[in-house]
């Protein structure tokens, strides 16, 4: 009889053994799992300045080293990727992705019960593992890590955003600049209009009226010059906001060499490109996976399954150690509402990928409309409206000198001259909008 109680102790020893190995084993092959490799902040940033296709025609070591009072287009831009506090500040959701992927990848530490033996009652323990961890944390880990592909894919379009947006600012300091020159020359051209009138009305070859026009005419442009300086101080301020640099700490001396040459572009090439691979699109495209995986785990993840190693319980010491299961009986729900969920948000990231390519879409075909637009207005501009405003005000002046016309004449002319030169820094500063954004769509993660 003792012998029998000693066989079956022994077998079930043995059993108990494979199962506490099986487990083992099913634990260490699930923790050996490595992580997927993910992008850091800095791996995105370089991606960044390499995949920009006007970045790659530039030494970007010659750039970052240039002199603190000479501010190229280049320089700006990498400042603004180096320094922008907003932009740096989104970066860190990258890392907040990376460990996302790290928390995913953990299995869960089993659980001791202990209780001390008392007077009349032995100690008694238990270990606890949930096992449901170990079928769980692949999906979990492909979840995070299509997570951490969207938020990067997120990252460069942003980083491609601000690089727009710091050349279009860039450009605007320039173009300020510019109509700056432009309304000074205007009004120096009109001041000495009015002294040649009031000259003129002082020998009393021509009205009084005549002469308030011309005064009014040059105190408008006295305006408008002084408008422009408070325009360019307006430009310059958000550009070193946008580059993260106190505007107060050195005055910056622009290069000028930003309208773009009007040439033929393949729009549908550009749009082909940017659908294939723009990081706006390829982020909506991880977020329908992420939410693929997470549909699926949502089916899965709720049924618990604890393996247990129990001695509460014993016939000699009370306390005989022994295998155990607690799982979830699916009596009352299946987790529907969390499975209807993911279902819903599985089918909203697919529109929302649909939405982001016809976006995507529409911005190209708008910025190729409008850079043929401007550069069909920039051509008519120069070949044509200036100068022949410039060949009207020479006729006038000479006919004015003559006696032949009256003063109104002449401010006429002017002003159609000088409504040129505005429409010329006009169509700059809408020239390099609609080429930037092109750019942008140009650019692609490789």
């Amino acid at each position: 009889m003792q012998a029998n109680l000693l066989i079956e102790r022994h077998i079930s020893m043995q059993f108990y053994y494979k199962w506490v190995l099986f487990f083992l084993v099913a634990i260490l092959l699930s923790a050996c799992q490595s992580m997927p490799k993910t992008s850091s902040a800095y791996d995105v940033v370089e991606q960044i300045k390499q995949s920009d296709q006007q970045l790659k025609q530039v030494n970007l070591s010659s750039v970052a080293s240039n002199e603190l009072d000479y501010l190229t287009e280049s320089a700006a831009v990498l400042q603004a990727l180096e320094r922008n506090p907003a932009f740096n500040s989104q970066l860190q959701t990258i890392n907040l992705s990376r460990a996302d992927i790290q928390q995913a990848s953990q299995l869960a530490n089993p659980d001791l019960f202990y209780a001390f033996g008392v007077a009349n009652k032995a100690y008694r323990y238990a270990i606890d593992f949930p096992i449901e961890a170990l079928w769980l944390r692949p999906i979990r880990m492909k979840q995070a890590e299509y997570k951490a592909k969207s938020v990067s894919y997120q990252m460069i379009q942003i980083g491609y955003n601000l690089i727009r947006d710091t050349r279009l600012a860039y450009g605007q300091v320039v173009i300020a600049r510019e109509r700056l020159q432009t309304l000074e020359a205007l009004y120096h051209l009109k001041n000495v209009i009015y002294q040649m009138v009031d000259t003129k009305q002082q020998l009393g070859e021509i009205s009084q009226q005549e002469v308030l026009l011309a005064k009014s005419a040059m105190l408008v442009a006295s305006r408008d010059w002084e408008v422009a300086k408070i325009d360019v101080k307006m430009a310059e301020t958000k550009l070193f906001a946008l580059i993260g640099q106190d505007n107060q700490a050195t005055t910056l001396a622009m290069s000028q060499q930003l309208i773009p040459a009007c040439e033929a572009t393949d729009v549908s090439n550009i749009k082909a490109l940017a659908l294939a691979s723009r990081p706006d699109i390829l982020s909506a495209e991880m977020t329908v996976m992420a939410s693929q995986s997470t549909s699926k785990l949502s089916r899965s993840d709720w049924i618990r399954v604890t393996a247990s190693a129990d001695a509460t319980s014993g016939q000699k010491t009370g306390h005989t150690l022994g295998p155990a299961l607690r799982f979830t009986l699916p009596i009352f729900n299946q987790n529907q509402g969390q499975i209807s969920r993911a279902d819903a948000e599985l089918k909203k990231a697919e529109f929302d990928l649909a939405a982001v390519k016809q976006q995507a879409a529409l911005e190209i075909d708008t910025a190729h409309l409008q850079y043929q637009r401007d550069c069909l207005d920039w051509q008519q501009l120069h070949e044509k409206v200036l100068p022949n405003a410039l060949q009207a005000i020479r006729f006038s002046e000479e006919a004015y000198q003559k006696g032949d016309i009256a003063y109104l004449n002449i401010l006429e002319s002017a002003k159609d001259y000088s409504d040129g030169l505005l429409k010329e820094v006009q169509l700059k500063e809408s020239l390099i909008a609609s080429w930037s954004n092109l750019m942008r769509s140009k650019a692609h993660p490789k």
